[in-house]
């Protein structure tokens, strides 16, 4: 477990833990959709799956991207600055990178 993805070269296995602000919770689900649909399309490349769960105004996503490079285009992506631009987390996402081993 590291909390940056560059220690790692193969595929990386992402957890984000994101702590909404009180009564935002419905606007993270939309703009985790967003990045959802995104991610899980041929627009990423690199990103395996991308998923994600809610308990009112938090949320779990479970990430794996085929490197490192995977995950900073997904760092780049407009629906990811969208949700940072957005004003509805308390505080920054929580992210541990693990790699993944067969």
């Amino acid at each position: 477990m590291s909390a940056e993805a560059s220690v790692f070269s193969g595929p990386i296995i992402l957890n984000a833990i994101l702590k909404g602000k009180p009564g935002k919770g419905d606007e993270i689900a939309k703009l985790l959709s967003a990045i959802r649909a995104n991610a899980n399309s041929n627009a990423e490349p690199g990103c395996s799956t991308f998923r994600t769960a809610r308990h009112g105004d938090n949320f779990v996503v479970f990430e794996k991207y085929d490197d490192q490079k995977a995950v900073q285009f997904h760092f780049e992506s407009k629906y990811f600055k969208a949700l940072v631009a957005a004003d509805v987390l308390d505080g920054p996402p929580s992210l541990l990178y693990y790699e993944e081993f067969s």
